[in-house]
């Protein structure tokens, strides 16, 4: 259907033999059917769709193109034509991402999910139980902490009089026995 548009418009060009700025236009016209069937290959969109958004940033580009700063008109419409054809997209991902049926899915979790969380919480809670008292303080005051951000490493040796390589000799080790016995779980 495009390609058909293409070419009767190459034709009519030729046949009433229009003006310059007219066969600028009619130029890009293959440019912007190309443009438009690449990234739709890309994105997964309709090509026809981004061929019309691109015909509306060659619009777009012939009402503000001046031809001083020496850009080709070629280059000048392919920048309007990808704007015009990003900002379509843009639009179109917002739009599947509110209407995104697996995604309001996650709302309603499903018991599997419920129990799941549950034993990942018990293992942690076993896991963290099974921590020396000093690495539990460690990973309490550097994560389970009520204030909006976590403790870095500097403060809690201050806190604790401990010097900085061995708090983080003790943090390091607490994290690996974490890791180690959550992956059993």
């Amino acid at each position: 259907m495009v390609n058909n548009l293409i070419g009767s418009f190459s034709k009519k060009v030729e046949m009433y033999n229009l003006s310059g700025s007219h066969r600028l236009v009619a130029s890009c016209i293959p440019m912007l059917h190309a443009l438009s069937v690449k990234i739709a290959r890309k994105t997964g969109h309709s090509s026809d769709d981004l061929f019309q958004e691109s015909i509306l940033g060659l619009l777009k580009a012939t009402e503000s193109y001046k031809g001083k700063n020496g850009a080709k008109f070629s280059t000048y419409a392919y920048f309007w034509a990808m704007a015009f054809i990003s900002s379509y997209i843009d639009k179109e991902n917002k739009i599947t991402k509110l209407v995104n049926p697996e995604k309001d899915y996650d709302f309603v979790k499903s018991p599997e999910n419920i129990l799941l969380e549950k034993e990942r919480k018990d293992a942690l809670i076993f896991s963290l139980l099974n921590l020396t008292p000093i690495q539990l303080k460690i990973i309490g005051l550097r994560f389970f902490t009520n204030e909006s951000e976590n403790e870095s490493l500097a403060s809690l040796a201050a806190k604790l009089c401990i010097e900085k390589t061995k708090l983080k000799r003790i943090y390091k080790t607490a994290l690996s026995e974490l890791r180690c016995k959550c992956r059993e779980y």
